[in-house]
């Protein structure tokens, strides 16, 4: 339990994303407030800031995309998600004042900005070569994970072909979605586009493109916190646990008016391979260790 700051961001990334995308929608200052309330659990992992601004940078990035999709359906649509932006700071710059402004007197003291300014930030990628796309796509590719160091579990996950092959499932499903989804249901698209630029994020320096991810660590300083790239793959779990959930609905629906124990077979299927798959999860593997 005293680790706990640290998975409170899997709980409560998407229900902050949800109360902002509500609050959007709705036009309600209730949900925007709870959301900027509910970023307050983000500042737990302080002074990691990783998942805040993960959370904070896919709330713009629905914003973006609710100005583009709802531009011609909906009237002042830009100045609302300003407004519903705007709100949405200052319910969570009072929210936190608590924790910020002792920092910025900290902060304001020049022998400890020097010594800030004078520190130099390891830049070492350590998810070179683990990272890949063909590896984060299917949710791996963590090198503290899966070289071995401590992991029971390692050398099973990495080399059984059996588990290399069912891992490729779940991607299929999440990207099949689209398949599934017609051109009204815009929200199955975010996800989509969430899901591709968060499997680039967390890829990292790994090709394709891996020069542009380093250059932006290399000479942005708050970016440097990203330099352990498999860490940005948790808005990939979040959208995968919904598109995947669209593609086995949408299949069973279609087996079962074929005929109804098609459909189950197929949820017994999907639920083995999945579960296959991440089987240090299921069996306790995945907390335990040679040490």
């Amino acid at each position: 339990l005293i680790f706990i700051y640290v998975y409170l961001p899997y709980v409560f990334m998407p229900l902050i994303l949800g109360l902002y995308i509500k609050g959007l929608h709705n036009k309600s200052k209730v949900h925007l407030f709870l959301s900027s309330a509910a970023l307050i659990f983000l500042s737990c992992d302080f002074p990691n800031y990783r998942h805040y601004l993960v959370t904070v940078n896919l709330m713009l990035l629905y914003s973006l995309f609710y100005i583009l999709a709802y531009f011609k359906e909906e009237k002042h649509v830009l100045r609302h998600t300003l407004v519903s932006l705007v709100l949405v700071g200052l319910f969570n710059a009072l929210l936190t004042l608590w924790i910020s402004l002792p920092v910025y007197n900290i902060l304001s003291n020049l022998t400890v900005t020097g010594l800030i300014s004078n520190y130099n930030v390891g830049l070492d990628f350590g998810d070179y070569g683990w990272a890949t796309l063909l590896n984060v796509i299917r949710l791996r590719g963590s090198a503290s994970l899966e070289c071995g160091t401590g992991a029971v579990y390692a050398d099973t996950l990495v080399n059984n072909p059996l588990l290399i092959i069912s891992s490729f499932y779940l991607p299929i499903l999440v990207f099949s979605a689209v398949l599934f989804t017609g051109r009204q249901d815009k929200f199955i698209y975010f996800l989509l586009i969430v899901s591709i630029l968060f499997l680039f994020a967390a890829k990292g320096t790994n090709q394709p493109l891996g020069s542009v991810y380093e250059r932006v660590v290399v000479n942005i300083p708050l970016a440097r916190t990203f330099r352990t790239s498999w860490l940005s793959i948790l808005p990939v779990v979040m959208t995968y646990s919904i598109l995947a959930s669209v593609s086995i609905n949408s299949i069973y629906r279609y087996l079962s008016n074929k005929k109804h124990k098609y459909g189950y077979y197929f949820l017994i299927f999907s639920t083995f391979i999945i579960l296959v798959s991440s089987y240090p999860l299921v069996t306790g593997g995945y907390i335990q260790s040679v040490y």
